[in-house]
């Protein structure tokens, strides 16, 4: 399967409606540039294998067996709420600053070799940023505050990169840390914890 449509786009809270994800034309909603269509890759042991030599799977055209996976999405300043949306289909988001871009909710889905920069998670009802089992992205001149459970979680055998954010103002109940709650080993450099609370391991 592959993750069809353009691999780079623009997003701007302050843009009016119509955009394409151009720079020029930046899309006003954060969850039309996380939408994903699945597709066949042109080499896939799927094509024509279903009855009467049908594809098996999405029948939604294919796409070339090069084509990367990933998706990086450009966030202007301004707010954009996380509710149902993903990154588990290999998108990035680089913000313009943690103090312009804002994201409220819960990052999930990061996944290893994507990147999440220059934004400040807030009010995650499951945590700032959760990550997956063996899921090793890299978090970058982010803040993570004011968010419930924990600021980052990592999964089992996640070996994330965690460097140059300042992740303060989290809390958690009797499960979990406020700060980092870590199975896995992620590296962690340059970064402020502060100001966590939980009942069991406040992180900082």
């Amino acid at each position: 399967y592959g993750f069809a449509g353009s691999l780079g786009l623009f997003v701007d809270a302050a843009s009016p409606e119509g955009g394409d994800g151009s720079a020029e034309r930046p899309l006003r909603d954060l969850g039309a540039a996380l939408e994903y269509g699945l597709s066949l890759k042109r080499n896939s042991p799927c094509i024509g294998k279903g009855k009467d030599g049908a594809n098996m799977g999405a029948d939604l055209g294919t796409c070339d067996p090069g084509e990367p996976t990933g998706r990086v999405v450009h966030l202007a300043a301004g707010r954009y709420l996380l509710a149902g949306l993903t990154l588990a289909h290999g998108a990035s988001i680089l913000g313009e600053g943690a103090d312009a871009a804002i994201l409220e909710g819960t990052v999930w889905g990061l996944r290893t070799g994507a990147t999440l920069s220059g934004v400040t998670v807030t009010l995650g009802a499951a945590g700032g940023v959760v990550l997956g089992s063996t899921e090793s992205p890299e978090i970058a001149s982010c803040t993570i505050r004011g968010n419930s459970s924990h600021g980052v979680y990592c999964g089992e055998r996640s070996l994330a990169t965690v460097k140059d954010c300042t992740i303060s103002g989290n809390s958690a109940g009797a499960w979990g840390g406020g700060g980092v709650y870590c199975l896995g080993s992620p590296t962690l450099t340059g970064c402020v914890i502060s100001g966590n609370s939980a009942d069991l391991g406040g992180g900082g």
